[in-house]
């Protein structure tokens, strides 16, 4: 549908407006969005803004969050995974319904994504700091009147899709907050830091008879520590976690301290865990998981990097460095980005090397691959 049909089909149904309001709507929000939005695509949320359902046929363009509104259907919307809570059974009329949700940010702000039924299952295969492309779906207001994404039976999630650049999304440590900047505004936050002691797992009993659990750990980073609760489910997952181990908590409540004053922290089945365990003698290739944060690894070149300059969405030109690992226990695909490229492009067969502060992820090929980041740091030695 072209951008001037849309504008008859919104003055068709809204006469209470002109043309030219109209289309001087559609200009600004053409305008707003930098370039990143067509005429047609601006036309359409308009008429979304404005209660005009425009049925089409395809699929509208990629869009920015910042740009969402209630009412769009059939959008397509990337962003990086800040939280991804398990589905839950629910009854309905007619029958059980499964729900799980995920929160994605990209450049222009965040944003939940409610996957229902079978895509609800999806989020076993979906982890914290990944990309994801969501497609075919719909907006709609939270109960709490929050916009969030939808996926239903025609929408679907792709996982580090190809065509997305790592560079062009926010990375998770972003939306952290320090320990000495939690404030009673707070509500919910996401902190990482260092298990400084831990307790054992301790139970109650609640008052419809059934047992409870509970985990209590005092957590640190540079600037301060606070103690944190970890309740029920999250107890369990946590049961093994050790002083020194490193944990990355998302979508935590604070809470007050009855007895002190002071605040503490309070995770339940809506918020999500990543645990970096305190590695002594490194890890092993073999080890290694998806959406796994390690410390250190080390290994052998077995193959000679290719280096190449990439450029991102945003037409920024950067470096990029492949080569291949090995350690007694296997082999593996390093990715190193920027300026860990550059000093990793003339490491030759042979040469051993030990990366640390680096991640676990699926490569566009879907197989497990070690990218750097921006606090890598590379020792290389014959």
């Amino acid at each position: 549908m072209s951008t001037e049909k849309i504008l008859q089909r919104i003055l068709a149904n809204r006469r209470d407006l002109t043309r030219k309001e109209v289309a001087s709507a559609i200009e600004e929000k053409r305008a707003a969005s930098e370039g990143f939005l067509t005429d047609e695509a601006s036309a359409r949320l308009i008429a979304a803004e404005l209660g005009v359902e425009i049925s089409h046929k395809g699929q509208l363009p990629k869009i920015l969050i910042k740009h969402l509104i209630a009412g769009l259907n059939d959008v397509t919307v990337s962003g990086r995974v800040l939280l991804v809570n398990k589905p839950k059974v629910f009854s309905r009329f007619d029958g059980k319904g499964k729900v799980a949700r995920l929160q994605i940010a990209d450049r222009t702000g965040s944003i939940g994504v409610v996957m229902w039924d079978n895509k609800a299952e999806l989020v076993d295969e979906i982890h914290l700091r990944e990309l994801v492309r969501v497609k075919h779906a719909y907006v709609r207001r939270s109960n709490r009147r929050e916009l969030e994404i939808h996926v239903g039976e025609r929408g679907s999630i792709q996982i580090q899709p190809p065509g997305l650049n790592e560079d062009d999304y926010p990375a998770i440590e972003n939306f952290l907050t320090k320990i000495h900047e939690i404030k009673k505004e707070n509500k919910y936050i996401n902190v990482e830091g260092t298990v400084g002691r831990e307790y054992p797992i301790s139970t109650f009993q609640r008052k419809d008879g059934t047992q409870g659990k509970i985990k209590r750990v005092v957590l640190e980073d540079e600037t301060d520590h606070i103690p944190v609760v970890f309740w029920n489910e999250k107890a369990e997952e946590v049961a093994r976690i050790k002083e020194g181990d490193t944990v990355l908590l998302m979508n935590t409540k604070v809470r007050e301290n009855r007895q002190g004053g002071r605040w503490e922290l309070h995770l339940d089945n809506s918020s999500t865990i990543e645990i970096t365990p305190k590695e002594e003698d490194g890890l092993n290739i073999k080890d290694l998981k998806e959406g796994m944060r390690i410390t250190f690894l080390e290994g052998t070149v077995i193959a000679k990097p290719v280096f190449k300059r990439v450029t991102t969405k945003r037409g920024e030109e950067i470096s990029l460095a492949i080569f291949r690992l090995k350690d007694e226990t296997g082999e593996v695909q390093v990715s190193a980005w920027r300026e860990q490229a550059k000093k990793v492009k003339n490491l030759t067969v042979g040469t051993k090397v030990k990366l640390k502060n680096i991640y676990a992820k699926k490569g566009y090929n879907r197989l497990l691959e070690i990218s750097t980041t921006a606090s890598t740091e590379i020792d290389i030695w014959q």
